[in-house]
């Protein structure tokens, strides 16, 4: 691919880019199956997987989160290690590094996100399942899913990212830096959403004073109750208020 190419390739990528925002919207206002899908949103350092994994191990129910990459991988006929170049990196990254991607993958961003809505909703119609990240909660119907926002103190954000990759504390640090800034920019820029509005979310929950095993007991305890209004909804009779007024 000449530069002339690769000019034409990135102009083209980018003036695609509200196909899966289209996509996601009509997302949100399908209807779905009847079971719940839970999604963790989450900074950088506050155990968001640990978390998954303790909801989903109570739960009996499948955690999508590495998992979930190796099943776009598959839909597109790619290997998922390529996939991790651009999982939750915002388009500016694309753009800095696709002179070397672009000829060797014929890597498209846009083209990982129509797969990544439509293996979100997919599982979603499955249902009983967790998926980590990735903006899920913004692709779905909020009626059917019970959406968690994990977050932590800088200092224990850095220290847990200090232990799972094994570096010194500095690079950590820089490490919670870039990935946050990575997962914002990916959410305003693919969803136009802020992910760290609280409103986005019916729990936010703070990892620095929950345990995994805490917020994992608070998460089941509140799909417990939303199943439970549910069912009680589907049987009570339709009644007919007036106004006095």
């Amino acid at each position: 691919m000449n530069p002339s190419e690769l000019s034409e390739h990135v102009a083209a990528t980018l003036l695609q880019a509200g196909e899966y925002r289209e996509l996601s919207g009509r997302a949100a206002k399908e209807p779905t199956g009847r079971r719940y899908v839970i999604t963790i949103s989450r900074e950088a350092g506050a155990q968001g997987t640990s978390v998954a994994r303790a909801v989903g191990k109570r739960l009996g129910w499948q955690v999508y989160d590495g998992e979930l990459l190796d099943r776009v991988a598959k839909e597109m006929g790619s290997e998922v290690n390529v996939l991790h170049l651009i999982d939750e990196k915002p388009v500016s990254w694309l753009l800095e590094c696709i002179q070397s991607l672009a000829a060797q993958y014929h890597l498209s961003q846009d083209s990982y996100m129509v797969h990544l809505i439509a293996t979100v909703r997919s599982l979603a119609q499955q249902g009983n399942c967790v998926i980590v990240g990735r903006g899920a909660n913004f692709m779905l119907p909020h009626d059917t899913s019970l959406n968690v926002r994990l977050v932590a103190g800088h200092k224990d954000r850095v220290a847990t990212l200090q232990r799972l990759r094994q570096v010194p504390e500095k690079e950590a640090a820089r490490l919670e830096e870039q990935i946050g800034r990575e997962r914002f920019d990916f959410v305003k820029r693919r969803f136009g959403k802020d992910v760290n509005d609280p409103h986005f979310y019916d729990l936010v929950l703070n990892t620095s004073h929950l345990s995994v095993d805490d917020c994992a007991e608070v998460i089941v305890a509140a799909l417990r109750r939303l199943e439970a209004r549910k069912h009680s909804a589907k049987l009570e009779p339709a009644m007919t208020y007036h106004s006095d007024e």
